[in-house]
């Protein structure tokens, strides 16, 4: 049988870790992160196809600045799948 106080430790290991997630990586849905998170370039596959090591709030600005910049549409977005199961590390775009 597993001993509550290991419980209770796991439980606000998990706290912790998901208000950091919050608190130091962006909200992408709090319009108070708009334009003001570092932009990442891409790195560039070749045939339309990118890649942009960021997630949440810095890569919505990467992206939006990267359409800018480059004078194209995305036409496909899709994560890594590098993260844990069911997050992503970063995401690649095709873009025309």
């Amino acid at each position: 049988m597993v001993d509550d106080g290991w419980v209770l430790l796991g439980v606000i290991v998990i706290v912790v870790i998901v208000a950091g997630v919050f608190l130091f990586v962006g909200d992408p849905g709090d319009k108070n992160n708009i334009g003001t998170t570092e932009i990442v370039k891409p790195s560039d596959y070749g045939n339309g196809v990118y890649y942009f090591e960021a997630t949440r709030a810095k890569f919505a600005n990467s992206l939006s600045e990267f359409l800018k910049n480059k004078n194209v549409t995305s036409i496909s977005v899709s994560g890594d799948g590098s993260g844990a199961y069911g997050s992503d590390m970063g995401y690649y775009v095709v873009v025309r």
